[in-house]
C-alpha cells in the first residue's frame, strides 16, 4: 500500500508467520513491515516516524472548525479571503500531478508518472479524496488520501515553494478536514513524520495526537541500507536534477526511480 503510512502484515498467526520469513530472508533487498500495533516479530523495530492523528467528534464541519484554537481558523481564512479557493474531485488529478512535480523537482528529486495519482483514483473511487488550491488561474498546493474502515489519512501533500506564504496548505488540509466532518470519519490521520520535523510542527497545530508507528526493518534494510541524502553525490544529482527543465525531469524521473533502493 504505497500511499498510506502503515499496515503490516494481517492479524492472522499464518500471515505474520509469513510476513516475518520474508523480513529475515537475506534475498530480500529492503524488507519494511510497516505497522500501527507492535507486533510478535523477532524483526528489529524502529520508533523513528510516528503517526499524527485527529480524533474529531460527531459534529459538522463548522462545530469542528469553531472548536479549534483561533489562530488556526485565522490561518485558513486569511488565503481563501486573498481570493484562494479549493476545487475537488477527480478532474484535478492532472493538476495534482503538475504541482507535485514540480515541488518534487524544488527537493531534488525524481517525480513519478502521472498514472501514480491516476490508478488510486480509479481503484478507490469516492474513498480516494483529491484537493488542489487555486488562486486565480494558478495552482499553489495540492493534498490528496484514501479512507477506509472509518478512518481517513491524508497520504499526500505537496505545495509550490513560490507560494508558500500563501497559507494554501492550510486551505487544502482544512478542505479534507471539512469534508472529513460531512462524511462522519471519526479517526482522521494528518499522515506520518518524525518527532520536532516541521511536518510535525505543522500538524501540531491542528490539535494533533501523536501514535507510535512500529517499522520492522528486515536483513536487507540493515545490510545494504539506503542512499544518506548528506553524501556527496546525493547532493550533487540533487542539484543537477533541480536545474533540469521540467518537462525533461517528468520524463526521466519515473525511469530513474527504478535505480533508486
Amino acid at each position: 500500500m504505497p500511499f498510506v503510512s502503515f499496515g503490516g502484515p494481517t492479524r492472522s498467526d499464518v500471515a505474520r508467520a509469513h510476513a516475518e520469513r520474508i523480513a529475515i530472508d537475506p534475498g530480500a533487498a529492503l524488507p519494511v513491515l510497516r505497522s500501527g500495533i507492535c507486533l510478535p516479530l523477532d524483526v528489529p523495530v524502529s520508533h523513528r516516524n510516528i503517526a499524527v492523528v485527529l480524533w474529531l467528534s460527531n459534529k459538522g464541519p463548522e462545530a469542528v472548525f469553531d472548536a479549534f484554537k483561533p489562530k488556526l481558523p485565522s490561518q485558513v481564512r486569511r488565503p481563501r479571503e486573498g481570493s484562494v479557493e479549493v476545487r475537488r474531485g477527480d478532474d484535478q488529478q492532472d493538476t495534482f500531478h503538475t504541482v507535485f512535480s514540480r515541488h518534487i523537482q524544488d527537493l531534488g528529486s525524481p517525480t513519478r508518472p502521472a498514472s501514480w495519482i491516476r490508478s488510486p483514483a480509479a481503484a478507490y473511487f469516492d474513498d480516494f479524496w483529491i484537493v488542489v488550491a487555486w488562486h486565480k488561474d494558478v495552482p499553489l498546493a495540492c493534498g490528496a488520501g484514501l479512507r477506509w474502515a472509518g478512518e481517513f489519512e491524508i497520504a499526500l501533500s505537496y505545495s509550490l515553494r513560490t507560494y508558500n506564504s500563501s497559507s494554501s496548505t492550510m486551505v487544502v488540509y482544512w478542505s479534507l478536514t471539512e469534508r472529513r466532518a460531512q462524511e462522519k470519519v471519526h479517526r482522521y490521520f494528518l499522515g506520518r513524520c518524525s518527532l520536532e520535523s516541521p511536518i510535525h510542527r505543522f500538524t501540531a497545530q491542528w490539535e494533533s495526537l501523536d501514535e507510535p508507528h512500529y517499522w520492522y526493518h528486515g536483513r536487507g534494510a540493515w545490510t545494504g541500507g539506503t542512499p544518506s541524502p548528506s553524501g556527496a553525490t546525493i547532493r550533487l544529482a540533487t542539484r543537477m536534477w533541480q536545474r533540469l527543465p521540467l518537462s525533461v525531469a517528468n520524463a526521466l524521473g519515473p525511469l530513474t526511480l527504478r535505480l533508486i533502493p
